[in-house]
């Protein structure tokens, strides 16, 4: 793959990390008060994370395309502290950088990021004031029914379910950074890649039971009305499927 095709590859990294900040990992309401939480009873550990703003996914994301971005450039454009670069960040030499290129796996990660935070972008349109990524009630609350709320009950899982796998595969695929330059060789580099892909995952399947437990309190709190919404939209995440 030529220099400028691999140097294409940067401003897709770096839609990448955008997407998944303006899409995922930033809450887009302030978080709720104490009693706006209480009718979902005893707050679970999901929530407890997130009201400490502890996640290991922006941060390493943030790390694979920093180091990704600093290779192609590194290699694009020769001299001492480029190769000062490439021999700290490619234990596998400085060659093992020819092989980061824009590859299949990649784009199909981008292509799923870029889906996932699309659908929750639109989700926090809908919802407004009422969307948070703590688990709440707010004073005035209302059920919204419409846009992608008339698809799922949950379409915002259902862009976070889209939008994991592919920042996964974006950053960690064949053609990336953390796959050709030989960091996952060791055992460090396997128990850090390891325990990000066991809490991205973690996270993942947590969302199918909190989608009951959300199903459950919106019920009692709109009554008829939720039950109305549920016979049209009969699916939690995906039409047809769950």
């Amino acid at each position: 793959m030529t220099t400028s095709t691999v140097l294409l590859k940067i401003p897709l990294i770096g839609s990448v990390v955008w997407a998944a900040f303006a899409g995922v990992f930033c809450s887009p309401t302030p978080p709720p008060r104490a009693e706006e939480k209480k009718k979902y009873g005893k707050e679970d550990l999901v929530d407890w994370l997130v009201r400490r703003k502890i996640s290991l996914s922006p941060p390493m994301a943030v790390l694979l395309a920093a180091c990704e971005t600093a290779i192609i450039l590194a290699r694009a454009f020769p001299s001492p502290p480029s190769d000062a670069i490439l021999s700290f960040l490619i234990p596998r030499g400085t060659t093992a950088a020819d092989q980061i290129a824009v590859t299949v796996p990649f784009l199909v990660g981008c292509t799923l990021v870029f889906a996932g935070a699309v659908l929750r972008l639109t989700c926090y349109r809908a919802l407004g004031l009422n969307y948070n990524f703590q688990r709440s009630v707010r004073e005035d609350h209302q059920l919204i029914t419409t846009g992608p709320y008339a698809v799922v009950r949950h379409p915002a899982y259902t862009g976070y379910l889209i939008f994991v796998p592919g920042l996964l595969i974006a950053q960690l695929a064949r053609g990336s950074w953390a796959c050709e330059s030989g960091i996952l060789d060791g055992a460090s580099g396997k128990a850090g890649a390891g325990i990000w892909i066991g809490y991205a995952f973690w996270v993942w399947f947590s969302i199918f039971k909190r989608c009951a437990i959300e199903d459950a309190t919106l019920r009692r709190e709109f009554g008829t009305q939720w039950v109305e919404w549920s016979k049209r939209t009969p699916a939690r995440l995906f039409p047809g499927i769950y």
